[in-house]
């Protein structure tokens, strides 16, 4: 160990094999995180055009087709950003954000829904969502993920 491994007092530097850092610099690259994004829409097709809209930003994403599935889904991977769907078979997206955000208050949760009249929101607003995008504005979710 103490061949691989070299400390110059009088130059700052760490020498590990042939590699010399400088303590004082930030490596950015060695910074970077994965972005996490778990679509939850009953819609197959709906699912796939998320997908395309934000291959871009988000590096891991995470398919449901319900929401009970987000909900163990989220606990399990927790990831930055969830996009949920309202009306779903098993569990709607309303009481699947509610879930989340009982057990995660920071949980990011955009709603993305043919149904955008004020009830909706309303509903959606007291669950706890970021955001809530009717799906014939699609590109609006980007907004809230950058």
């Amino acid at each position: 160990m103490r061949d691989s491994l070299y400390f110059s007092i009088s130059h700052f530097s760490v020498c590990y094999g042939a590699k010399f850092y400088n303590p004082n610099y930030i490596y950015y690259h060695e910074i970077y995180t994965i972005m996490k994004l778990l679509i939850a829409d009953d819609n197959e097709r709906m699912r796939s055009m998320l997908k395309k809209l934000v291959k871009g930003v988000a590096d891991e994403i995470i398919e449901c087709s319900d929401g009970k599935d987000a909900v163990a889904l989220y606990n399990e991977v927790r990831p930055d950003y969830v996009l949920m769907d309202i009306q779903m078979k098993e569990m709607d997206g309303i009481t699947a954000t509610r879930l989340i955000k009982k057990d995660f208050p920071l949980a990011k949760v955009i709603i993305v829904s043919n149904f955008s009249d004020q009830k909706f929101r309303f509903a959606a607003g007291n669950a706890g969502v970021s955001g809530f995008v009717p799906k014939e504005n699609l590109i609006d979710i980007l907004n809230y993920m950058v």
